[in-house]
């Protein structure tokens, strides 16, 4: 389904310097994400063993492990933010790609 959006949208406007720039800025998100999973599979056992001292009974967090869960939290929210403004500007690039150009009812010549 997405392949026949993404060739319905190919066939109808028109190649240029808008398009390059929101193909190139699509294929930039791809070290965000990688960073963001790693960073989830990394810190993913963290949490589970800081909920579990956390527990009535439990022993609490070390105060070695507060600057490691600050600096965790800081890289984190980083990295979401980097990734957010990037989707924005994919978007936003795509959307000037289509909207500032001119879009075709039918396919181009040559483009079917």
């Amino acid at each position: 389904m997405r392949e026949q959006r993404v060739e319905f949208a190919e066939e109808r406007v028109p190649e240029g310097a808008a398009v390059e720039r929101h193909a190139d800025l699509g294929d930039s998100l791809l070290p965000w994400v990688i960073a963001l999973f790693v960073l989830t599979v990394l810190l993913w056992p963290a949490g589970s063993r800081t909920s579990a001292r956390e527990e009535p009974g439990g022993e609490g967090p070390r105060v070695a492990a507060v600057p490691v869960r600050v600096a965790a939290i800081v890289l984190s929210v980083a990295v979401s933010a980097g990734a957010l403004v990037q989707v924005y500007r994919i978007g936003d690039s795509g959307a000037k790609a289509v909207w500032h150009g001119k879009v075709s009812r039918t396919p181009l010549p040559g483009r079917d």
